[in-house]
């Protein structure tokens, strides 16, 4: 498999499955799932994510937050663009997650709180 032909975009679940704190049966079976598919993937296809993911993860509750957030070191991070902010809110009157209370753009803050590690090259 070529890297470069597989993208695949990492959302808040596969690192809350990968570090699950539920015990039941399918939790269990769902966090051996995402380990297996993380196992063959982090290697086998071009792994990209946002700055939005990695502000869902840290503002999770109970533990291993620290974890999920490190499992995305490797992983690429995609800048969020005005076409971006600008079709979510056209798509969704609703869409308040790109503004800051107060009116300011949500990108004037995106590089606060990521580990300098997974910043993008040059900033956001």
């Amino acid at each position: 498999m070529n890297a470069s032909h597989n993208t695949v975009y990492i959302e808040t679940t596969i690192p809350s499955f990968y570090y699950t704190l539920r015990t039941d049966p399918e939790s269990v079976a769902r966090m051996h799932w995402t380990r297996r598919w993380w196992e063959v993937y982090v290697s086998e296809a071009r792994l990209v994510t946002s700055v939005a993911v990695i502000e869902e993860l840290q503002g999770g509750k109970g533990g291993k937050i620290d974890n999920r957030v490190a499992l995305l070191d490797q992983v690429i991070i995609l800048p969020i663009t005005n076409e971006v902010i600008d079709s979510k809110h056209s798509s969704n009157p609703s869409f308040r997650v790109g503004m800051r209370p107060g009116g300011s753009e949500r990108r004037d803050r995106l590089e606060e709180g990521v580990p300098a590690k997974i910043r993008l090259a040059g900033g956001l």
